[in-house]
């Protein structure tokens, strides 16, 4: 996960939609940049949890965030898993 204070949308980011069959979900592209800080959670039990800001209408980024092949995994290792869960917050200013 990237450090969402080191990403500048004006060039690290490009809006784009994916499109679905039945639906069409706002996104950004995510251009690669040397001055991202990167995040990782070693050793994460399922107990532990990242909440993490996609998107907020007061124009503040997302946190761009992917998966990627763990280079010491065993093949003993577990299964990576995940789950997404997308909430509406609404509050008074």
């Amino acid at each position: 996960m990237v450090d969402n204070s080191t990403v500048d949308p004006k060039s690290d980011l490009q809006a784009r939609d994916m499109v679905y069959y039945d639906t069409v979900i706002d996104t950004n592209l995510v251009y690669k940049s040397d001055a991202y800080k990167f995040m990782y959670l070693s050793d994460q039990k399922s107990t532990e949890t990242w909440v993490i800001l996609q998107t907020d209408s007061r124009g503040l980024n997302g946190t761009p965030h992917t998966a990627f092949h763990h280079p010491y995994a065993k093949e003993s290792d577990p299964p990576r898993e995940s789950i997404e869960v997308r909430t509406l917050v609404f509050y008074d200013d």
